[in-house]
């Protein structure tokens, strides 16, 4: 095997460490990435609580909204059940009901002897409330 000099050891060198930024470049573009793409799933599902979804890639973001969305529908189907039963249980009153009718009212006659205008002045202060 051929020996190395010191300048093909300084060029691999610098090639290595300028692979390592690369790869340190790459990760945190990953990173930014994922974290756009976590925002953005974020804010197009706003009935799935932003806690659930998680990951730093894209495909551990989409199962981790994936299971998001289903604990969401399952918790919004047990309350619709919850609020179906409920509703079941007590009848509300359907609409106004109205007091029954009261039987058509039966003016007093007048004392006897009243005329004109004191049988009117009678009838006008001895009425029933109905």
């Amino acid at each position: 095997m051929p020996d190395i000099t010191d300048e093909e050891l300084g060029e691999l060198r610098t090639q290595a460490a300028s692979a390592a930024d690369l790869q340190t470049q790459l990760a945190a573009a990953q990173a930014q990435a994922a974290t756009a793409l976590r925002d953005a799933a974020v804010s197009a599902n706003p009935d799935v609580p932003p806690e659930l979804i998680t990951g730093a890639t894209p495909e551990e973001l989409s199962a981790s909204l994936d299971r998001g969305k289903a604990i969401v529908e399952s918790i919004r189907q047990a309350t619709i059940e919850a609020l179906r039963a409920e509703a079941g249980a007590t009848k509300p009153p359907l609409g106004f009901n109205p007091p029954a009718p009261s039987p058509p009212r039966q003016p007093s006659a007048p004392p006897t002897g009243l005329r004109g205008f004191e049988r009117i002045r009678y009838a006008l202060t001895n009425t029933e409330n109905t």
